[in-house]
């Protein structure tokens, strides 16, 4: 986790330096501390980064840059200077804040997924302060899809489902969590599950009552399309008993690569529309993108690098002599070789980065743009 330390008083960068030294200490992590140049003096001024002012205007920076933030400083400043930046809890970093007494650890922005709650758990402990957290599932002790997800490293299909279902299991009503796959034997269902949730391995045992349901999906497409169907069996039966009918967050496990080629300085916006297009050919989920592959000459690409922002997902860099091992495999141009020497981009990066696994989609063109889908076997 990238962190920084953001101060906008003498004392809370003292705090900073104080809290960055223990961190080291106990983690072997150089965590940056910013202030601003007024306090930067004396033997401090080497440890310190000059705090981009007006903060207003370098906070979008800064969020971007880190995977956390720790703002030794009003809470207040913090809200209005980040608002503008705002995007949602998928993307968000995690921002704590703390007094500079040190005596509070405040987890304020992205408390499951980005890692605040921990983060100010772990602050607390090394400083002897008091954590704050107020995510309903942890003042509960309860469960959350999203951090359901995380820990048996899965993604959920859709934020607000999950959310809608995480607001089931904290109001004590009925929630079954339906796992019929390896995965279900994790010992990763901590804390313990509240009595109104169920894990259960079939169908058939799911209530007949049941207010939300987390479907952890097989790994198998083909059994995860049988599944679905009997999920929404139950689902229209539920909904006839209670004339409600359930949510239902369903986590996948993550096994698409994605492979893609582009012209130079391809819009962003248009990179995005065209995956969704490709991935819809194939009835397939965004989350499910395990990774995204290109070639070499493709690595700094903007379009490319933001998708790969955006998808929180990684990318692999494939080198073209790579591709030329493979690429008589594949359909490809002449004009695509004698411009950067191997005739085809998007399959072979695919098909050697998911490890030679199962072509969704072939080569496909969306105006300047090429995607070709794999997925792992």
């Amino acid at each position: 986790m990238k962190l920084a330390i953001l101060t906008v008083s003498k004392g809370a960068l003292e705090k900073g330096l104080e809290v960055a030294q223990a961190y080291k200490a106990q983690a072997g992590v150089d965590i940056p501390v910013y202030g601003l140049q007024k306090w930067i003096m004396g033997d401090m001024a080497p440890g310190v980064r000059p705090l981009p002012t007006p903060l207003s205007t370098h906070m979008g920076d800064l969020f971007q840059d880190y995977d956390g933030l720790i703002c030794i400083m009003a809470t207040g400043i913090v809200v209005r200077t980040l608002a503008p930046f705002l995007g949602d809890k998928e993307r968000d970093p995690a921002v704590v804040v703390m007094d500079e007494a040190g005596q509070f650890v405040i987890s304020l922005l992205s408390g499951h997924l980005g890692g605040a709650n921990k983060l100010s758990e772990d602050l607390a402990a090394l400083l002897g302060a008091q954590a704050v957290i107020t995510t309903a599932s942890d003042v509960t002790k309860s469960l959350s899809v999203d951090m359901l997800a995380q820990g048996l490293g899965l993604h959920m299909t859709s934020l607000e489902e999950a959310k809608r279902v995480t607001a089931h299991v904290v109001s004590g009503l009925p929630v079954d969590i339906l796992a019929t796959d390896a995965v279900a034997d994790q010992d990763l269902w901590k804390p313990p599950l509240p009595d109104h949730v169920r894990k259960v391995s079939k169908v058939a045992d799911l209530r007949d009552d049941l207010r939300g349901l987390i479907v952890v999906q097989p790994v198998q497409e083909a059994e995860a399309r049988a599944l679905e169907a009997q999920v929404n069996t139950h689902v229209a039966r539920v909904k006839d008993n209670l004339d409600q009918e359930p949510d239902v967050a369903t986590l996948v496990t993550p096994r698409l690569v994605v492979g893609i080629g582009c012209r130079k300085d391809t819009d962003a916006g248009h990179m995005r529309a065209s995956l969704g297009e490709a991935l819809g050919m194939v009835g397939r989920h965004v989350k499910e993108i395990k990774r995204l592959a290109t070639v070499d000459i493709k690595a700094n690409e903007k379009a490319i690098l933001q998708l790969e922002k955006d998808l929180l997902v990684p990318l692999v860099i494939v080198n073209r002599d790579q591709i030329s091992q493979v690429q008589d495999q594949f359909s490809g141009s002449d004009f695509v070789e004698k411009t950067i020497g191997v005739r085809s981009v998007a399959e072979p990066c695919g098909y050697i980065v998911s490890g030679q696994g199962t072509c969704l989609l072939a080569k496909t063109a969306f105006d300047g743009i090429t995607i070709s889908i794999w997925e792992e076997v």
